[in-house]
């Protein structure tokens, strides 16, 4: 065989490199026995030119480059070639695989790679992802294989060279069909059961059926052989007969593209257009509509947004939101789905939200108009047996409920308005899932009749082609929704619809309504300002006063509605009634918890008046002073674990008005650790005395609560120093910290351990030497059950090291009772693998993966390894920025490294290049510096002093911005983690220690 071989030109080669691909492509072939006619490099609006000649003859072209993921290419070919693409399933599998074990995210222009010409046998890649593949062009055979030696050379050997060497195996034009076919396409449903529902089909002579996968789906194929009188009917006929068999199963017709293309011809029919927002899903569903043919007409927008922070800035999701319902909800599709609208610009906005990882539970779709929002929840069986099954199930409940939007033109029932979308206030009730909920057997006599009648209605409309557009509603469904329709007069009918919007819209503000006024509770609850408490307690009582009016207005909407089932006992009037009930019993639920909330807020600011006024006192003061605002200026410093308000406001850098606050918390800490009778008499008279003066009217509730509030106070006014220090306080784990000179351990206790305690040596009791690290390395700010993991760690850290000789390095401070507590309600405890003091590491916060510890020391222990913390994305200064001058740049690189960045570019943004990344593809494993390779952690700590080895790096010029995320070496326990695990997921020290460090016990 005569083969012409082409290079063609693209970033990833130089010119000489590419030639020299070229011989070693010729030299492959030669030595095979084939002869090159001719080889060259050109660039791709020469491609044509260059091998149409050799192909018009009959023989063989290989481009090199071909086989690629630039989509400009596939255009190119596609466009000159004028030959179907088909999209292969196998091929779809091996990449996604191959993405998701690198934990990396697939990019859009990747899921072009499973599409190939149709009749093209497919080269898989040997050693990397790229396939490659060879099919009969313009009447020869055009092979498409990728630039690089080391990718296309195996291909070759392994792949094209056998298939040319059998000329029985070389493709050939496939002819043309006779007669004629119809495809109908499914989705949800499995091969296995697809063929199960048509077996009981027995279609005509000459007429067959064949399941056949499509993207993101399956299809039945109808074939007729052309021996039928009216082949065409029959054809269609039969079609229709399996779409009302498969029910619904079935998703439209003659679509080769699946089920993304039904959806996308019906947006298209409609002139809508949708953007998308995808989580969990590898952007599996963004993949699907963009590979289709105008797809940006139909699809202006997508983002797969697989981190807190996407969600956040593209999608423009509230991160309080995701915090207080996680990224798989109802609540956080919503958003998505509405911040995806708003940012693409498109008169939809589609979310689709999918477990990932470890996370279990449901998948959750969302879509939403200039008015509305709906949420639909979609079950996934077996998602860790098959992954990509489920993935692909959680896309077809969002294209699923696109269809059954568009199939309703008076609009879908049960949305939310966009407030309650941005507030996450969805109630659970509301939220429908994609599987149709059982039905009530239709009424004997004319119901059966009417029923029969709509069958033949969808018929003759299914053979006109509106089939296609309403078959995304399941077929019961619709059976359903005709029978209403037929059942109730018109009037009766819309005024039905309209009581069932009153009674939605009722409900979703009476639960937005509640959820504020508990806000406003735990606003006035966690706050020591007189006037910031009483400004919530007074929101807390209007909203009851709204909630009022709303329960009014529901009792009104439920007797309309329930006059209106009398009228006509038909589908619509039940519906309306039924949801009109609902919405006043969840009105009045609402209003009932508010109206508490509304107390306990009251209550709360009474409180926060007596502590202020007490204090004051206790300071000389006539009346509380009032709270300084913050000074941004300042700079924000803090240790490794943030440090608490007490070191804050100790050390001389603070702001004086932190020293004063901190002064008064150690004050109050101290009375209450003391315990002594006559200071909190003391203090609870001053209390009642306060309250006398302030209002003679609230004398009898403060002496209700003034030994409360005296009790409670001082962890109230820590906690307000803490928050003021951590905003003031810039993270710094190389910072001096305070060292106490009064306190030191007893060293009484039977169980000794040694440490660097501040730069000395310190030997003392195990309890007091734990304490002291873990209020340096946490503060009293923590969850109790994250200050008792942090002391198992460090007691273990400690024994592990003195066991091994080694005294190691702490800074330390003087524990306050709540940590004091923490520690010993886990004296003695340690983490053990396989019976041994395991090594427990521990660090700040991390990049939404821990990284092992032989990817950062070398050192390998089959506990520390990559496990997820995705929720430290939550955290305040998860990401930041630092900016600096590319001289500055090219002057810290050349201190550590002797590497001339000047020298070796003019150009600063050719400086850096991220080469690899640690398992979970957050920590930067491989970076070249110029022309030297080094390791993230190499550059973070001795070359840019960056917070985190987890950094993007972006060059403007002459100006870098280095984005950090987390903070911190990465292995083992996260500080941050496990305060948030133990108060948002309510795990213990135990469910902590054994996450970080898998497989070790802890007793």
């Amino acid at each position: 065989m005569q083969i012409q071989v082409v290079g063609l030109h693209s970033p990833q080669l130089t010119p000489d490199q590419l030639s020299g691909a070229v011989l070693q492509a010729v030299e492959a072939l030669e030595q095979a026995g084939h002869t090159v006619q001719g080889r060259c490099t050109c660039q791709l609006d020469q491609l044509a030119q260059a091998i149409s000649p050799t192909l018009a003859q009959g023989q063989a072209a290989v481009v090199l480059g071909g086989a690629c993921i630039d989509p400009a290419v596939r255009r190119a070919l596609e466009g000159w070639l004028k030959l179907p693409w088909v999209f292969d399933p196998a091929t779809d599998r091996r990449v996604r695989a191959a993405y998701e074990k690198a934990g990396r995210q697939l990019p859009p222009a990747a899921q072009l790679l499973a599409r190939f010409p149709q009749g093209a046998t497919i080269l898989p890649g040997v050693r990397s992802i790229l396939p490659g593949c060879a099919f009969p062009a313009l009447g020869g055979v055009l092979a498409l294989l990728p630039a690089r030696p080391e990718e296309f050379l195996p291909m070759l050997q392994r792949g094209l060279l056998p298939l040319w060497q059998a000329p029985q195996a070389r493709p050939e034009p496939q002819p043309a069909p006779t007669g004629c076919s119809r495809l109908v396409n499914a989705w949800g449903v499995s091969e296995a059961a697809l063929a199960q529902k048509l077996a009981d089909l027995s279609p005509p002579e000459g007429v067959s059926l064949q399941v056949v996968p499509l993207p993101g789906g399956l299809g039945v194929r109808v074939d007729c052989d052309g021996t039928q009188e009216h082949p065409q009917a029959v054809c269609q006929l039969v079609s229709q007969q399996v779409s009302l068999t498969l029910g619904e199963a079935a998703c439209g017709f003659d679509q080769q593209a699946g089920p993304a293309g039904v959806v996308a011809e019906a947006l298209f029919a409609a002139g809508q257009s949708v953007a998308l927002g995808e989580s969990g899903t590898n952007g599996l569903l963004a993949g699907q509509l963009q590979a289709l043919p105008n797809a940006g007409k139909v699809l202006p927008f997508a983002v797969s947004a697989y981190s807190h922070r996407l969600r956040r800035d593209a999608l423009l999701v509230p991160e309080r939101l995701l915090k207080k319902y996680g990224p798989t909800s109802s609540q956080a599709a919503a958003a998505m789905a509405l911040g995806a609208m708003q940012q693409g610009g498109a008169s939809l906005g589609l979310a689709v939200c999918c477990p990932s990882g470890e996370e279990t539970g449901p998948c959750w779709a969302a879509l939403c108009d200039g008015e509305s929002v709906w949420t639909r929840q979609q079950e996934l069986p077996g998602r860790r047996e098959d992954p990509e099954a489920a993935r692909l199930l959680a896309c077809q409940a969002g294209l699923r409920l696109v269809l059954d939007y568009l199939a309703q033109p008076d609009g879908l029932p049960g949305g939310q308005s966009h407030r309650a979308a941005v507030e996450g206030m969805l109630p659970t009730a509301r939220a429908a899932k994609s599987a149709p909920a059982p039905q009530e057997e239709p009424r004997r006599g004319r119901g059966v009749l009417r029923v029969v009648g709509i069958l033949l209605v969808l018929a003759g409309l299914g053979a006109a082609g509106w089939l296609g557009v309403t078959q995304g509603l399941p077929l019961w469904e619709r059976l359903q929704a005709a029978s209403a329709a037929a059942s109730a007069a018109p009037q009766v009918e819309a005024q039905a619809a309209q009581a069932l919007a009153q009674a939605q819209d009722l409900s979703g503000q009476a639960q937005l309504a509640r959820q504020q006024a508990a806000q406003a509770a735990l606003d006035a609850q966690h706050t020591i300002s007189p006037q910031k408490a009483q400004q919530a307690a007074n929101q807390a009582t209007r909203l009851c006063q709204q909630l009022q009016a709303l329960y009014g207005q529901a009792r009104q909407v439920r007797d309309q509605a329930e006059a209106l089932f009398q009228t006509d006992e038909g589908e619509a009037t039940m519906t309306a009634y039924e949801a009109a009930q609902r919405a006043l019993k969840a009105t009045k639920q609402c209003l009932d918890e508010a109206q508490e909330q509304a107390a306990v807020a009251q209550t709360a600011a009474l409180g926060v008046d007596l502590a202020a006024a007490t204090l004051a006192q206790a300071r000389g003061q006539a009346t509380p002073a009032p709270a300084e605002e913050e000074d941004a200026s300042q700079p924000e410093d803090s240790s490794a674990a943030a440090q608490s308000a007490a070191q804050a406001a100790a050390s001389s850098q603070a702001a004086a008005s932190l020293a004063a606050a901190q002064a008064a918390s150690q004050a109050a800490a101290q009375a209450a650790a003391s315990s002594q009778a006559a200071a909190l008499a003391a203090q609870q008279a001053a209390a009642a005395q306060a309250a006398s003066q302030a209002a003679a009217s609230r004398a009898e509730v403060a002496s209700r609560i003034a030994a409360e509030q005296a009790a409670i106070r001082q962890e109230a006014l820590e906690a307000q120093a803490w928050e003021e220090a951590w905003e003031q306080a810039e993270e710094d784990e190389e910072e001096e910290n305070w060292e106490d000179e009064e306190f030191q351990p007893s060293g009484s206790g039977d169980d000794q351990l040694t440490i660097y305690a501040n730069g000395r040596r310190t030997t003392g009791d195990a309890t007091d030497i734990v304490a002291m690290v873990v209020m340096n390395e946490m503060g009293s700010s923590f969850q109790m059950e994250a200050l008792k993991a942090q002391a198992v760690a460090v007691y273990t850290y400690i024994c592990h090291q003195n066991a091994g000789g080694v005294t190691p390095s702490f800074n330390t401070r003087t524990p306050n009772a709540t940590v004091q507590r923490a520690v010993d309600a886990v004296a003695g405890q340690a983490v053990y693998y396989r019976g041994a003091l395991a090594f427990t590491p521990f660090f700040a916060t991390s990049a939404g993966v821990t990284v092992s510890s032989a990817e950062v020391w070398g050192g390998s222990y089959p506990y520390l390894v990559s496990v997820d913390s995705e929720i430290d994305e939550q955290a305040r200064n998860y990401e930041v920025e630092v900016t600096l001058d590319a001289d500055t740049v090219a002057d810290r690189v050349d201190r550590a490294m002797d590497v001339d960045l000047w020298d070796y570019s003019g150009d600063p943004d050719d400086w850096f290049e991220i080469e690899d990344y640690t398992e979970g593809g957050s920590y930067v494993a491989r970076i070249r510096v110029g022309d030297e390779v080094v390791s993230g952690r190499y550059l973070r700590e001795n070359v840019l002093g960056l917070r985190s080895a987890a950094f993007d790096i972006d060059c403007d010029g002459e100006e870098f911005t280095f984005t950090t995320y987390g903070y911190g070496h990465g292995v083992g326990m996260s500080q941050t983690g496990a305060d948030l695990y133990a108060s948002e997921e309510g795990w213990d020290y135990v469910d902590i220690l054994t996450h970080y460090y898998p497989g070790t016990q802890v007793g």
